[in-house]
């Protein structure tokens, strides 16, 4: 999923917190972009939109212009207690500077090249 330019999404969330995604994984799963340092092209981090120590139902909102969001028992938590998205879903920076986000995890990845070779057959 292609994002946009490293340097104009880093200031957007300097100015105004880290940015959430509606459903780019399906099944109704929110990501949260979160960009942390001066430097573009490092510290993008995902997180998925539910804190880390509740479940995928209790669902978060971000406080306006903040790196906070209020979850489903009314806590004020830091994007860096949200829950972090599965191995593999990750953001990817160009030399460039294009920032992507890889939402396709190790286990979906591995399961889709089981697939492959487990259905092909000899000729």
């Amino acid at each position: 999923h292609e994002v946009g330019r490293t340097d104009t999404f880093a200031l957007v969330i300097a100015d105004s917190g880290p940015i959430v995604f509606q459903d780019l994984l399906g099944q109704d799963r929110n990501i949260v972009l979160d960009h942390v340092g001066s430097e573009p092209q490092l510290g993008w981090r995902i997180y998925l939109a539910y804190p880390a120590d509740r479940s995928t139902d209790c669902a978060i909102e971000q406080i306006r212009g903040t790196r906070q969001f209020t979850d489903c028992d009314g806590r004020t938590i830091d994007v860096s207690d949200l829950a972090l998205p599965p191995d593999g879903v990750v953001p990817q920076v160009s030399d460039d500077g294009l920032l992507t986000l890889d939402l396709v995890s190790d286990e979906e990845d591995a399961a889709v090249t089981t697939v492959a070779a487990t259905g092909t057959t000899g000729g």
